[in-house]
Order: C-alpha cells, then sequence, then structure tokens
C-alpha cells in the first residue's frame, strides 16, 4: 500500500481460515434473499419507472408517483455479465508488451516494442535488444554486475511500490526507458532457498532495513536511432525513489513520480526524451507520510485530470492539467474521500464516495459534486453505512443499499438532491444475528476515537468466560474492520474464541492526521489498549 514506510520488513498475516468458493456463494445466494437486499435494477428509457427484484419478485417503482406495482415472478430478472480479464503476456500497452509473469517483488525481464519489431531483454544485470525478424541484439549496457544492474529494481521497489516494470519503450518504439540501479553500500539479508530440493542453497538479498542504506536508482533512455544512452534528470540516489513511470493516455506526454525516502514529498515530472530534462507537474507535502502515487483521472482531452489530494489533510480531488496548473479544487471537506464513481464532462458533474457521516467515520456514503467544485452535497442522508449504488442515467435518482454491522441490511431510494425517496425494501432488525458489535474507545493519548469489532459465537452467553483473539496487522494505512452486516460467525468463533478487530492509530480512511499518528512510532501507537499494561488486553473477558 502506498503509504507504508519502505525499508520495514514485510509481515506477512496468515489468515487462521479461508472461505471456500461454495461458503462464497452460499454467501452471496443468502445475500440475493435477503428481505432488505434488491437486484436486476433497471431504469425506463424515458425515466419514469425503476425496476427491481426483492425476494424473488419482480416490482415497478414510479418515480413521480412512489406507486409500487408487483410484476411477478422474477425469474427472467436480467443478468449481468461479469467481465473475467485476460492475462496476455503481461499486458499490452503504450510502453510495450510485458513478456511472462515476474515473480514477487520482482519486474518483468522481457518488454516488445509497440511495433512489435523490437525485444528488449533483461539478460545478465544489463539490457539487451534483439530485433525479432533478423535476431540482431544490440548490447544497450554492458557494465552491469551485482552490485550495478539495468533493467531491473530492488525487490523493495517491486513489494512496496508496486513496480513491477523497469523497462519502457516510448508509444512510437524509438526509445527505450531503464532502470539503472547501484547496490553497492546496500547490505544483503541473508535467505535459505530450495526447500523443496535435495538441499537447499544460500541466497543473499540486497534489502535495506531502516535507516541503512537505500539502493540508488537512476533513470535512463536509450535512443534507437542514435545508439546514444541519457541520463534523466528526475531525481534519484539512495535517499530518493523514483517510479510509476508511464504516458499520458495518448502517449504525448511521459511521466515519472519521485519522492523522498522519507516521504514527505512527492513530486509528478513530465519528462522530456530529447533533453533528459525533468518538467513538475504537480507535487504535494506532508509532514508525515504523503500518498506515493495518487490517482491521475484524464478528462476527454488527455491533458486535464483529476487529481487526488491531501493537502487539506484528507483526501480530496482537484483539477490540474500537464502544464502544471491548478485550474480548481473540486471535492471539499473534513473527511475523507474514497473513491470516483462517475466523472460527466457534458453535465459537468463527478460523483464520488466519501466517510463523513457524523454517526461513525467508517459508514460509507454517496456524494455529487460539479468540476468546477461548486455544488457539492451528501446524496446519502441516512447515517448508516452505504454500498451496492445505482445512479439513474438521468443523474436524478440514486439506490443504495444501507446497514450496520448488527442491522440487516436494506435499500433506499434517494433523490440526488439528498432526500430519501423511499425505502424500497427493509431488512429486520429483530432477525439480527447479533454475533457482532461495533464498540470505540478514546485512544491513550485523548486525540481519537478507535473503533473496533467484537466478533461473538452464535451460542454466546454473557455469563460465561470466552478467551480472545485479537489478529492485528495494523500497520500505516491498513484497515481491520467494516461496518458492513455480519450474517455468519467467523470460523474461530465456531471453536468457542470471541475475535477482536480494531482500527488502530495509523490505519485508513481517518484522514492524515490519524494515519500519521504512527509515522516514526510504529510499534507504540498501534497499541489501542486504554490501559498502559499490554496484559490488559488478552485477558479472557466475561461476556460482552
Amino acid at each position: 500500500m502506498s503509504s507504508r514506510p519502505l525499508t520495514l520488513p514485510l509481515i506477512l498475516v496468515l489468515s487462521l481460515t479461508l472461505l471456500t468458493s461454495d461458503a462464497l456463494e452460499a454467501q452471496r445466494g443468502q445475500s440475493a434473499i435477503q428481505p432488505g437486499v434488491v437486484s436486476g435494477i433497471e431504469w425506463s428509457e424515458d425515466g419514469k419507472f425503476l425496476t427491481y427484484t426483492n425476494q424473488g419478485e419482480r416490482h415497478r417503482y414510479e418515480l413521480a408517483t412512489g406507486e409500487t406495482e408487483s410484476l411477478g415472478s422474477a425469474e427472467d430478472e436480467p443478468r449481468t455479465q461479469r467481465r473475467r480479464s485476460r492475462r496476455s503476456r503481461g499486458g499490452s500497452g503504450l510502453t510495450g508488451t510485458y513478456v511472462g509473469r515476474p515473480s514477487r517483488g520482482r519486474q518483468y525481464t522481457q518488454v516488445d516494442s509497440p511495433n512489435e519489431r523490437w525485444e528488449a531483454h533483461y539478460d545478465n544485470w544489463n539490457v539487451v535488444l534483439e530485433e525479432k525478424e533478423t535476431g540482431e541484439k544490440i548490447a544497450v549496457t554492458i557494465t552491469g554486475n551485482e552490485n550495478i544492474h539495468y533493467g531491473t529494481a530492488s525487490w523493495v521497489y517491486g513489494e512496496e511500490l508496486g513496480q513491477n516494470r523497469a523497462m519502457w519503450w516510448t508509444p512510437d518504439s524509438q526509445k527505450l526507458l531503464f532502470y539503472k540501479f547501484d547496490d553497492t553500500d546496500v547490505q544483503p539479508f541473508h535467505l535459505v532457498r530450495g526447500w523443496s530440493k535435495f538441499n537447499t542453497t544460500h541466497y543473499p538479498e540486497y534489502y535495506p532495513k531502516a535507516g541503512a542504506k537505500n539502493p540508488g536508482a537512476e533513470l535512463f533512455v536509450y535512443d534507437l536511432a542514435s545508439q546514444e544512452v541519457t541520463r534523466i534528470d528526475v531525481g534519484g540516489g539512495s535517499e530518493e525513489y523514483i517510479y510509476n513511470i508511464r504516458t499520458s493516455p495518448d502517449g504525448a506526454v511521459m511521466l515519472v513520480n519521485w519522492t523522498d525516502r522519507l516521504q514527505h514529498h512527492l513530486k509528478v515530472m513530465a519528462i522530456d526524451l530529447e533533453t533528459g530534462d525533468g518538467r513538475l507537474v504537480v507535487e504535494e507535502r506532508q509532514e508525515t507520510w504523503q500518498s506515493n502515487s495518487p490517482g491521475m483521472r484524464y478528462l476527454a482531452d488527455n491533458h486535464r485530470f483529476i487529481w487526488t489530494t491531501e493537502k487539506s489533510g484528507y483526501t480530496h480531488y482537484e483539477l490540474r492539467d500537464l502544464d502544471g496548473k491548478l485550474h480548481n479544487s473540486i471535492s471539499s471537506g473534513d473527511f475523507q474521500s474514497s473513491g470516483i464513481q462517475f466523472v460527466d464532462e457534458e453535465s459537468g458533474q463527478m460523483g464520488f464516495l466519501g466517510y463523513n457521516s457524523p454517526k461513525n467515520p467508517y459508514y460509507m456514503q454517496y456524494h455529487l459534486v460539479d468540476l468546477d467544485g461548486t455544488d457539492q452535497r451528501r446524496v446519502t442522508s441516512l447515517d448508516f453505512h452505504h454500498s451496492n449504488f445505482h445512479l439513474s442515467p438521468d443523474k436524478k435518482w440514486l439506490v443504495a443499499q444501507y446497514e450496520e454491522v448488527n442491522t440487516p441490511p436494506s435499500t433506499a431510494l434517494y433523490s440526488t438532491d439528498g432526500k430519501l425517496v423511499a425505502k424500497l425494501a427493509e431488512g429486520d432488525p429483530s432477525s439480527a444475528a447479533n454475533i457482532a458489535e461495533m464498540f470505540k474507545f478514546r485512544s491513550n493519548d485523548d486525540r481519537f476515537d478507535i473503533y473496533g469489532i467484537l466478533y461473538k459465537p452464535t451460542d454466546f452467553d454473557p455469563d460465561n468466560q470466552y478467551a480472545v483473539i485479537n489478529a492485528l496487522y495494523g500497520g500505516p494505512g491498513s484497515n481491520e474492520i467494516s461496518a458492513r452486516y455480519v450474517s455468519t460467525p467467523r470460523s474461530e468463533n465456531n471453536r468457542g474464541y470471541l475475535v477482536v478487530k480494531v482500527n488502530n492509530r495509523g490505519t485508513g480512511n481517518r484522514g492524515k492526521a490519524f494515519l500519521g499518528a504512527a509515522y516514526l512510532r510504529l510499534g507504540e501507537s498501534e497499541n489501542c489498549c486504554l490501559e498502559s499494561t499490554p496484559e490488559s488486553c488478552i485477558l479472557p473477558i466475561r461476556g460482552g
């Protein structure tokens, strides 16, 4: 995830149980027949009617009058076709076709040019080009070795920055960008591999621990016409990261992200491939972690884009362009936004999600705002957690499911001016499973409310004592809890345990102050106990 420190050893968290595919299908089936859940939503072409299925029966709702008509059995309910993604040679794009599949933390070792004439290979620490038709080879670099290598990257880049590419073609197939990494001063982390073979082997991974020397990274470009290599001036070195190399959607501009090692400062730069110069497009600064790869959603002109900014202390959106100009802020408020739902340039509107319920900071809400930053409004006015959004084509109506941890889901129809119009289907609160409850307490620095969920066995007896499992990851930007209704027990509950999940300080979706509480204090602020002694968190508890 983008906001966690890059030099911490990876923590592998193993789930105690995994749901089988059959169990998941059973859960989906149960959801489909719950009284408060609807499916098969259709909006009439004339904008007058909404049709949906609830508990096996089709209904038609007249939007102007609120009258509902039963249409009988839902056997002919429209079925959404699921799109299945295909893995095709690592994926094709403007920077080439990536061949094979890199292992975890590694990078592709081959990328074919967009015109399919050339193959670029990472081979024995170097970059080699091969013309497909003639087999002619060009040694782009020849000085690579175990310490200095080209066309690949550090495991930390792959694991923590998601950088599984280390070579990139320009869209015209005339130039190749590639990494140079210097591990000279990086201390090896010693591993043993080959456990499935007769004998194991020793393997040193050049992995920087926190505070130790990082690898130095640089970016170069090879020009096929001149056969010259040029260094790209976008920073690099052991105290900086350069990553997320990509093009604008039309291939006109090539971009790279830069951040300092402490991740206070982020820059997105455009690359001049003729001179090797970098030009600033947008930058962000934070006192604590700055997100490494904020979203850039381009408008139709492929020049303006919606930028995901954290400058207010919360994630929001602003309109910028590739020349470096800020046009205007789009969304705002003391809450965390959580994804763009649509952008309509014709109407000048944008839909987005955000956590801004005064009742609970983990309740998702739907919002509309004009692209010029005016007329922002929350559409889902009920203070519950919302999901399964269906916006009408004319953007006048919204269907959304709402629920809480111990409140079965219901489905509401809202007008997009923020009014509850109707409850299309209602769950029965008295039918709640009563196997989970959300709780909160103050952090021991008295700055934040900390939220968690207690999961209980179906035969929970408040007069009995239970052992408690608190399986916590809690790393920066992570999330341990969901505000959705819990209808089935965890497998640990079936074995007689209580399970506690807590979103400690440093986890996501609560803004920069909450996230930054763990900055340079990992291992301290994750302790969510009210008492000073860790034992207070692990003693068996009676009842709830």
